[in-house]
């Protein structure tokens, strides 16, 4: 009987070695020369698993909560700049209106307006619903329940006549 890496006592023992130091297949491949495949085969043959679910179970949960932590953030940025949108349009009564207009030249310069241009009115108010939904969205990613937020959110946008882009 031929013998190959797979029968081989040698190749078997630096397998069974490596494994139990916590190399992973690939690893261990590259330290013993054995092909990647035989090394699975070895490891198979002797009742020996890679599974690494154990071993990234902890850094995939942290990853996790870093991502909602991160979350979050853009979450209470969201609405700090829809509020602040908000206010903006709410200043008109008190404030002048910025808006661009093409001066002398083709040379735009900032006037102000007593007043908000319908478009700019429509645009900052599109804007608003846009930062409430996707903040609302990003929500129920960490809160499957807040879904039922997003529709509503969703509904109200529409029934003021505000796209979601």
């Amino acid at each position: 009987m031929k013998r190959t890496a797979r029968t081989d006592p040698h190749a078997q023992a630096a397998v069974a070695e490596l494994h139990a130091k916590g190399l992973g297949r690939n690893d261990i491949a590259r330290q013993s020369g054995i092909s990647e495949g035989t090394v699975g085969n070895i490891a198979r043959d002797l009742g020996l698993t890679f599974d690494r679910a154990a071993v990234c179970a902890p850094a995939t949960e942290a990853k996790r909560q870093d991502n909602a932590a991160l979350r979050a953030q853009l979450i209470d940025r969201l609405y700090r700049e829809a509020n602040r949108k908000l206010t903006q349009l709410e200043s008109e009564k008190t404030e002048r209106w910025p808006t661009l207009v093409r001066g002398e030249g083709g040379i735009e310069e900032t006037r102000r307006l007593d007043y908000i241009p319908a478009k700019d009115y429509a645009q900052v108010s599109q804007s608003v619903g846009y930062l409430v939904t996707h903040a609302a969205r990003l929500e129920a990613v960490d809160n499957p329940t807040e879904q039922a937020a997003v529709s509503l959110v969703s509904s109200l946008a529409a029934q003021f006549g505000i796209r979601d882009n």
